[in-house]
C-alpha cells in the first residue's frame, strides 16, 4: 500500500499552489501542517482527484490514479473542510443514501451504516434530521460517511472543527486505530491532533514540503529554544516586537511569556518543555499572522 506523489504543481491562473511536491506514503496517519494558503487543500483534492494537477502524477500501487479512475475512487474515502449534507435527510438515510452513490451492496449498506453511527456516536440519532445537528454532529456523520466503503485511503480535512475537547478525543482514537490497515491524511489547525495520532508531520509552506518528520524528532528540534520569562507591563511591547513569542500568560506576580529564541532571552528567563503549538510558530510564524 504505497501512494506516491511525483513532481507535483498546481497553478490557479498565475498563482502557485503547489510546487513540484514530492512525497511516498505507506499505512498509518500523515499530518499535514502549515499556515492558510500552504497548499494542503489543493494536494488533498489532487490526491482526492477533484482537483488536476498543472504538471506531476499521482500513483497507488505504482499505478496512475487518473488511469485506475473508478478503482481508485472505489478504495478513497474523503472528509472535506464544509461537507454538504441534505438537511432533510435522516443521519441514517444519508448513510444509505451515499453507500448508494458509491455503489454499496444495497444488503450489506444498512448493516454498515448502523455500525459506523455507533462508532461515531450517533446511534441514538440515526432518524433524527441532519438539520437538526449541531455542527459537531455533522462533522460526526461526515467522518462516517467517508468510511462507508472501507476506504484504504482516507483524507479529512479538518475532521474535528466543531467537536468538543471529549470528541475529539474519541475521533483521535478512532483515526489512530483505523490507520493500522490505510493511508490517512490528516490537516487540521488543531495542532494537538496531529501531535498524538501522527505517524508523520508534513510541513508545508508555500506549496513546498518543507520537511516530512517524526513528531518526537519535531520536538527535539525544540529542545534548549522554548523559554517562560517574567516581564514587567513596560515590556510588554518590546518583548513581542523582539521575539517569538507562542504564549502569554497574566498570573498573580506578573505577565510570563512563552519565547521560540536560540539563545537565553535575559537572565530570567527558564527553559521549558517544546510543545506542538511551538513547533508551528517556530516554522510559520510570519505565516501565521498574515
Amino acid at each position: 500500500m504505497v501512494l506516491t506523489i511525483r513532481d507535483i504543481t498546481k497553478y490557479y491562473g498565475n498563482k502557485l499552489a503547489l510546487d513540484s511536491f514530492s512525497i511516498e506514503l505507506t499505512q498509518g496517519v500523515y499530518g499535514l501542517l502549515g499556515p492558510n494558503g500552504a497548499g494542503k487543500s489543493t494536494l488533498m483534492n489532487i490526491i482526492a482527484t477533484l482537483l488536476k494537477p498543472s504538471k506531476g502524477m499521482v500513483f497507488y500501487n505504482g499505478e496512475e490514479i487518473i488511469k485506475m479512475n473508478a478503482r481508485y475512487r472505489d478504495k478513497l474515502g474523503y472528509l472535506p473542510q464544509n461537507p454538504g449534507m441534505y438537511k432533510n435527510f435522516s443521519a441514517k438515510r444519508f448513510l444509505l443514501y451515499i453507500s448508494a452513490l458509491k455503489g454499496l451492496d444495497k444488503n450489506d449498506a444498512g448493516k454498515k451504516a448502523e455500525q459506523l453511527l455507533e462508532m461515531v456516536n450517533l446511534k441514538s440519532e440515526g432518524k433524527r434530521k441532519i438539520g437538526e445537528f449541531s455542527g459537531g454532529m455533522r462533522q460526526r456523520l461526515g467522518i462516517a460517511q467517508a468510511l462507508l466503503n472501507d476506504p484504504e485511503i482516507l483524507i479529512l480535512d479538518e475532521p474535528t472543527a466543531g467537536l468538543d475537547p471529549k470528541e475529539r478525543i474519541r475521533f483521535r482514537n478512532i483515526i489512530s486505530e483505523i490507520s493500522r490497515n490505510r493511508i490517512v491524511i490528516l490537516s487540521t489547525h488543531i495542532v494537538s491532533d496531529i501531535e498524538y495520532i501522527a505517524k508523520k508531520v508534513l510541513l508545508i509552506k508555500e506549496g513546498k514540503l518543507l520537511k516530512e518528520e517524526l513528531p518526537g524528532n519535531l520536538l527535539k528540534e525544540l529542545e534548549g529554544k522554548v523559554w517562560s520569562k517574567l516581564i514587567s507591563e513596560n515590556d510588554g511591547s518590546y518583548a513581542e516586537k523582539n521575539n517569538l513569542i507562542s504564549n502569554i500568560t497574566l498570573q498573580n506576580d506578573g505577565t510570563y511569556i512563552r519565547i521560540i529564541s536560540p539563545d537565553k532571552p535575559g537572565e530570567n528567563a527558564e527553559l521549558q518543555t517544546p510543545r506542538f503549538e511551538d513547533i508551528y510558530l517556530y516554522y510559520f510564524g510570519e505565516e501565521s499572522e498574515k
